[in-house]
């Protein structure tokens, strides 16, 4: 039988281990309930059920404490995801202007914000929208994608941030345009009526 450790790259997640566990409880429960149905088993099969229900215990018991080891570590992931997005939205990624956003959303590969905002019939909501909504998922996106990094995260967050400014000259004068109508349809938006 396997053993605790190998459970460590399992794709399963620490509530489904458990559940698994669970299921083999289960099922040494009916297999412990057969007597109740006068089945009349030679001591042969009655000694092959009792070894399947050890096999079975160990096996539960083996899940059952993967579960607890893998939800220990992704409580432990949860923080560090935690801790990267808070760092990322407090660094200068978080305080950026409408053309650098439009900038992240390239460099990061968000077709979805560029080409909504290349749209022939954007309005103020779709790009009061994507210049909020989707740049706070853009940070959080980065902010995951850190959490996944080995090393200091804050380093390599700088790195990240220093790689960007390397290209933001030319994205800016790219999209510059762009930027511009979006800040247009932003400020008549803000406009009262």
């Amino acid at each position: 039988m396997r053993d605790l450790e190998s459970f460590n790259g399992t794709l399963f997640s620490g509530k489904e281990l458990k559940s698994i566990a669970i299921n083999i409880k289960r099922l040494i429960g009916g297999l412990r309930g057969l007597d109740k149905y006068h089945l009349a088993l030679s001591d042969k099969e009655a000694r092959e059920i009792i070894n399947a229900i050890d096999v079975l215990n160990k096996a539960s018991s083996l899940f059952d404490k993967a579960g607890k080891v893998k939800t220990k570590k992704e409580a432990e992931h949860k923080k560090k995801i935690d801790k990267c997005i808070a760092l990322v939205k407090a660094s200068p990624f978080g305080q950026i202007n409408i053309v650098e956003k439009i900038a992240l959303f390239e460099v990061r590969k968000n077709s979805y914000s560029l080409e909504s905002l290349y749209g022939k019939a954007l309005s103020a909501y779709q790009a009061k929208y994507i210049i909020e909504e989707c740049f706070v998922e853009e940070l959080k996106s980065l902010g995951y994608d850190l959490a996944y990094q080995t090393g200091d995260i804050e380093s390599t967050l700088k790195q990240a941030w220093e790689r960007f400014q390397a290209r933001l000259p030319d994205l800016v004068q790219k999209h510059a345009a762009v930027a511009a109508h979006v800040e247009a349809l932003l400020e008549e938006k803000r406009q009262p009526r």
